[in-house]
């Protein structure tokens, strides 16, 4: 069995370690995972049949791990047949935080939370706020605001995308990401970073 794990090329060294699991785990199961980047693969239509290439060769893998933000690709994928991980639905929604916060609103507690759109220039909350890019991750495009200059910065820096803002938590730097299969939690794991409100692995939280 091949499958690609596919990631942004200016995100592979940042997430190295994490790929490096990710291949030995395959391996274990005698599967082939190749990391592909998604700058290098072409897609679409040759004579009414669908295709993908990995430079300018046509490949055929059995499935796909997506490790980056490109809806259309996974979409393609699973036209073709490939499973891809997360699918597309799932990941749309996921990578989304707009959309991730609408959905769970009900279902689980959550720290205070505004949408507001590109060229938002007030505050929904007393500061201080955490500023996120409704499509950021790995702890980029998100940023701490005390008052109306540092919103208005935050909010620059993440155009043109949409954005999230929330009240800052009692515990900055603090963060419990539970992993669920299914109906079942997996795992969980509390991530921490004595440094910066942000917990992320890739920022150097633990």
């Amino acid at each position: 069995m091949i499958g690609w794990l596919i990631y942004d090329a200016d995100n592979i060294k940042r997430n190295q370690f994490f790929i490096d699991r990710w291949i030995g785990a395959a391996k274990a199961e005698a599967i082939t995972l190749k990391v592909v980047t998604a700058q290098e693969i072409s897609y679409g239509f040759c004579s009414g049949k669908a295709f993908i290439n990995q430079g300018l060769t046509e490949e055929k893998i059995d499935f796909a791990v997506m490790r980056a933000q490109h809806p259309l690709l996974s979409t393609h994928l699973e036209a073709m047949g490939i499973p891809c991980f997360n699918d597309a639905r799932t990941a749309d929604i996921c990578n989304d935080k707009q959309k991730t916060y609408s959905m769970f609103a009900d279902a689980l507690p959550m720290v205070d939370t505004a949408f507001l759109e590109q060229n938002a220039f007030i505050s929904p909350f007393a500061y201080p706020v955490v500023v996120k890019s409704a499509h950021g991750c790995g702890g980029r495009g998100v940023y701490l605001a005390k008052d109306d200059s540092e919103f208005r910065q935050a909010i620059s820096k993440i155009y043109p995308d949409r954005i999230v803002v929330q009240k800052l938590c009692d515990e900055p730097g603090k963060d419990l990401r539970v992993y669920v299969l299914g109906k079942n939690i997996i795992a969980g794991m509390l991530r921490y970073s004595p440094t910066d409100f942000r917990s992320n692995v890739g920022l150097g939280g633990g």
